[in-house]
């Protein structure tokens, strides 16, 4: 594999580098022996070596001197104090992946100067290996680098390559909250029709996976699948007809804009402070 040999470091070591790293380890991308890790919590440190028999730094800057790829994993409000204190790190041959939501590539950039950046998103999903992972990258990674950081994340799922820019209505499309909302409002739905909740809930599941599995066979024909699952002037039709009534659709799409929004404020707030720096 084109990674196997290369050497990887994490700045943080919470629960998404735990995922990275056994990802990693158990596709045989990395050997443990090249990955370097460092948090600010000593017993965290410890935990994530003994796990896993990696190296445990004494700062991001040993991090930084010790790997070809570094993954930014600290909390958002935590990565410009990070950035500083590797300000003065040689970034040559080197490429930064951020996994800090919100955090802008323009940051790194800004304190790190020549800096080969990645910006990443990988949703909840992404822990048990079917996660949507967006990447985004700025104009120093080289393709070699874009191909090892893409085959990285490869065991959490599926990665997209996209703009920066379009992070940020990732972060709100790949989000589960309303996909979840619609599950659990169809569960509410089953019981009010006198449906106990287990068989409700295991209804509602097994029409998902059906609908999926469906969808998986066409996946370039959804408004037909929806089309031909609703008899003109039939049960089904009335029911879409209502969900119109109400509005579902609008709903779903403001949502995500709404997500959008939220997250781009997020990143335009750091931008604003970086130009005024």
């Amino acid at each position: 594999m084109a990674v196997a040999t290369k050497k990887v470091g994490f700045m943080g070591a919470g629960e998404i580098a735990e995922v990275l790293i056994s990802n990693m380890l158990s596709n045989k991308l990395v050997k443990a022996k090249n990955i370097a890790i460092f948090d600010l919590n000593p017993e965290r440190r410890a935990h994530i070596k003994e796990k896993f028999g990696v190296n445990a730094a004494s700062s991001n800057v040993e991090v930084v001197a010790a790997s070809q790829y570094i993954f930014s994993c600290i909390r958002s409000e935590y990565v410009a104090e990070a950035v500083d204190e590797i300000k003065d790190c040689d970034m040559k041959g080197r490429a930064i992946v951020s996994i800090s939501a919100g955090i802008p590539i323009m940051l790194f950039e800004q304190k790190l100067k020549k800096a080969a950046v990645a910006r990443s998103l990988p949703n909840p999903p992404s822990k048990i290996g079917v996660g949507a992972i967006a990447v985004a990258f700025n104009s120093l990674v080289n393709d070699e680098q874009k191909s090892d950081i893409m085959e990285l994340f490869s065991p959490m799922g599926q990665c997209f390559a996209l703009r920066e820019d379009q992070i940020d209505a990732v972060t709100a499309v790949t989000c589960l909250a309303h996909f979840l909302s619609l599950f659990q409002a169809s569960i509410e739905g089953s019981v009010l029709m006198d449906i106990d909740y287990k068989t409700s809930r295991e209804l509602v599941m097994q029409t998902v996976k059906g609908a999926l599995k469906v969808w998986e066979g066409r996946p370039d024909k959804l408004g037909e699948i929806l089309d031909q699952s609703a008899t003109p002037g039939g049960i089904t039709a009335r029911m879409l007809y209502y969900l119109d009534q109400h509005g579902f659709k609008a709903a779903v799409k403001g949502c995500i804009e709404e997500g959008t929004l939220r997250t781009r404020a997020f990143g335009d707030k750091i931008k604003e402070q970086l130009r005024t720096e």
